[in-house]
């Protein structure tokens, strides 16, 4: 069994995994052939630059949650060891930790989602130049410039 056969049986329908796979640039281009308005394609590839590159977002999001996690437990570790060899009655405040655990994986997702909605934006306006191409283009424009405005926020906040 094909591992795409063994995720349409059992994880995802046909329909959803044709969605979350789309190559938006052939997509654009197919629809543009078969005489679709370029307005009218615009406006779909909103949805579609979104769904296409929704994997990958969360993907991306894991990984760097992931990441985060590890350090904040590589940290406590290292603290409490500090703690055992100094013999200290010093208690490691775990709610202020969690508190800003919480707060980098809220502006993590918030950069991911901000990245993904201007992404799609941008892919639809590339769409209204150049329909193919200028759809790549134009999500990666998009990507690129909210990248640029939330990756200060995530990388800096305390």
């Amino acid at each position: 069994m094909r591992a795409y056969e063994y995720m349409a049986e059992k994880c995802v329908d046909l329909f959803t995994m044709d969605k979350l796979t789309l190559d938006i640039v052939d997509y654009a281009n197919r629809h543009s052939r078969d005489g679709k308005d370029k307005q009218q394609l615009a406006q779909e590839m909103i949805s579609v630059c979104w769904n296409a590159n929704l994997i990958y977002y969360l993907a991306d999001f894991s990984v760097h949650q992931a990441i985060l996690v590890f350090g904040y437990y590589v940290y406590i570790r290292k603290e409490l060891e500090k703690q055992r060899k100094k013999q200290e009655s010093k208690s490691l405040h775990l709610g202020s930790l969690t508190l800003s655990l919480m707060k980098k994986t809220t502006l993590l997702a918030l950069s991911r989602g901000v990245e993904l909605g201007m992404g799609a934006l941008g892919g639809a306006m590339g769409t209204l130049a150049k329909p193919g191409l200028g759809t790549l283009a134009g999500f990666n424009v998009g990507d690129s410039f909210a990248i640029s405005l939330t990756d200060n926020l995530v990388s800096t906040s305390p």
